[in-house]
């Protein structure tokens, strides 16, 4: 059956836990959002694990990481704790059958990642939803590559690390296949970078 694609392109800018998007109207069958958040306080990075991804998450990676070299950029090594906070925004935008940067009880990328103990100095996310396409993963980062902010976060030099989430549900009336996609861009701090930064607020006078 004969499935009608079409893109719709937002992005979205949150800095310091303050989102500056705002109510976006219904998500026609392809659509993709960004996001880019600033630091959040120290945390404790977790120790590292094997990230096991499914096929559809493989070829998200491997998508981006092609663009990427094409671009003269350092590919991005895939990361457990990022992948898992990737899994949990992308459920929940399946559960809600809609795309937002805001997930549970409205929280932020920041407030997500920080609640992750994920302890970054740049984190930025792309979220897309396709159907009707043979290579669903192929088509969500030629989504984001055609978008302006979305292609930004993409190709950003900075970026090291790297979270993923594919997923599909069947809806509508054909039931046919929705596919949701997740990507969230790292860079972590480090103890220079800690050291050359310096507190805020500061400190009283005399201390």
């Amino acid at each position: 059956m004969a499935v009608s694609r079409s893109f719709t392109t937002v992005a979205a800018l949150v800095a310091a836990g303050l989102a500056g998007c705002g109510r976006a109207p219904p998500c026609p069958p392809a659509r993709s959002r960004s996001a880019v958040a600033l630091p959040p306080a120290p945390a404790t990075r977790p120790a590292e694990r094997p990230v096991e991804l499914t096929a559809a998450e493989r070829a998200l990676v491997e998508a981006v990481n092609s663009l990427r070299a094409e671009h003269g950029r350092q590919p991005l090594a895939v990361r457990a704790d990022l992948t898992s906070l990737a899994r949990r925004h992308n459920r929940d935008m399946m559960r809600r059958g809609r795309l937002n940067h805001l997930g549970a009880g409205g929280t932020t990328l920041a407030q997500r990642a920080s609640a992750a103990g994920i302890d970054y100095r740049l984190i930025g996310e792309n979220i897309q939803r396709n159907r009707g396409y043979d290579d669903p993963p192929a088509q969500a980062v030629a989504s984001w590559a055609a978008s302006g902010e979305h292609r930004k976060t993409m190709l950003r030099a900075e970026y090291e690390e790297l979270g993923v989430a594919a997923a599909a549900v069947r809806s509508g009336t054909a039931r046919a296949e929705v596919h949701y996609f997740t990507a969230v861009f790292c860079v972590r701090k480090t103890d220079e970078a800690e050291a050359s930064t310096p507190a805020w607020p500061p400190p009283p006078p005399g201390r």
